[in-house]
């Protein structure tokens, strides 16, 4: 049954972001967010909550004091040691936008509730699970409001299983596929590849690698030109997990880390890059966080390479290369939508929230663009 919330709805999104803010110095307990303000993240209308966000010191999550959600900084309980890193996962409210309509569909029936009178939305939001819904906005010549919110929310998903070669530009050396595996089968040293078509700025990318007697292979990211990138690998040789950067030709070690590593086993990496904090997994955990320069800022392309100071590649192999964009990563976001309702603000808070793209359509001669969403929980903030 589709729910018609109300007309003229002004609607806040909540943006999902995991960000580097820097290194313990063993006093120093406040840290800073770049994105503001920070999200009402439970939803339960309350600010400068320590729930609004999770913070992690060398992968570990801490106890956070206090948050000021206007300035978005916050204060742990007990200061990181020297050198630690901390990284925060927390959501900033974009600038509310009017929706000329906003509509739901509950995704699960309640039965025998008394009451429900004419608020059936109220009732629903507290008590269903899922919810379908769609915004409505009428389209004019600047679509910037509508789009530039609900592009920052969706994935624009890649994977290759690697099949087909053609799919990637070779920028050094020579590359081919083998077994569904990608080869780097050159001599020349430092072989590097670029996917094809895709120039991101913020990014997540996944791959399965096996390194036999290369001495490292890594993810590389935000490709301006062979001048300025980011590179973030294991090393076989040193038994050493590192991110790098190489800006204006020069490149820089921004953060390493001893890891034990075994020739002939796949291993799992993920590198996300949002803003300036470049995050490292190794098998789904955290082992690098780092701010890079921001000389790579912005948009760039991503890709794969690998090294060797004796220019042999044999059983160099990537598998499995997943790309995702922009900033959410397919972690859900949040949304609250206001609107009048019999001279009364009906405000209605939705969590774990992902969008679908936009759809043109005509009503009596007007062009509007539906956006469809699903929520997993909802709930009346007033």
């Amino acid at each position: 049954m589709s729910v018609y919330v109300g007309k003229d709805v002004s609607v806040t999104l909540q943006i999902p972001m995991i960000e580097c803010v820097g290194l313990g110095n063993g006093s120093n307990r406040v840290f800073c967010v770049s994105k503001t303000p920070i999200s009402d993240r439970d939803l339960d209308g309350v600010p400068n909550e320590p729930e609004h966000v999770i913070v992690y010191v060398n992968g570990a999550v801490v106890s956070v004091e206090s948050v000021n959600d206007a300035t978005g900084c916050m204060t742990l309980v007990s200061a990181p040691a020297n050198g630690a890193v901390v990284v925060v996962d927390y959501r900033y409210d974009l600038s509310p936008f009017i929706a000329q309509e906003l509509a739901l569909e509950p995704k699960q029936e309640i039965d025998g509730l008394d009451g429900l009178g004419s608020d059936l939305v109220q009732v629903w939001a507290c008590l269903l699970k899922e919810f379908s819904g769609s915004m409505k906005e009428p389209l004019k010549n600047d679509l910037s409001q509508l789009q530039r919110p609900m592009n920052q929310m969706l994935n624009a998903y890649y994977f290759d299983h690697f099949d087909n070669a053609d799919n990637w530009e070779v920028i050094v050396g020579d590359w081919a596929i083998e077994n569904n595996k990608y080869k780097a089968t050159s001599t020349t040293y430092a072989p590097k590849t670029l996917l094809k078509n895709y120039s991101v700025g913020d990014f997540r990318v996944t791959v399965k690698e096996d390194c036999v007697s290369a001495r490292g292979l890594g993810v590389l990211g935000r490709w301006k030109d062979s001048s300025n990138f980011l590179v973030c690998r294991p090393d076989w040789n040193d038994q050493k997990l590192r991110i790098r950067q190489v800006v204006g030709g020069t490149p820089y070690l921004v953060a390493e880390k001893d890891y034990t590593l075994t020739r002939g086993i796949y291993y799992d990496l993920k590198v996300e890059v949002t803003g300036l904090t470049a995050l490292f997994y190794v098998n789904g955990v955290l082992e690098l966080a780092a701010t890079i320069s921001s000389q790579l800022s912005g948009v760039g392309r991503v890709g794969l390479g690998c090294e060797d100071n004796t220019g042999w590649y044999a059983n160099v192999l990537y598998d499995d290369f997943v790309l995702e964009s922009p900033i959410s990563f397919g972690t859900e976001g949040g949304l609250i939508a206001t609107y009048n309702k019999a001279g009364n603000v009906v405000k209605l808070g939705f969590d774990k929230v992902v969008f679908d793209k936009s759809i043109q359509s005509t009503k009596n001669g007007v062009a509007f663009l539906t956006t469809p969403f699903k929520a997993k929980s909802g709930k009346v903030m007033a």
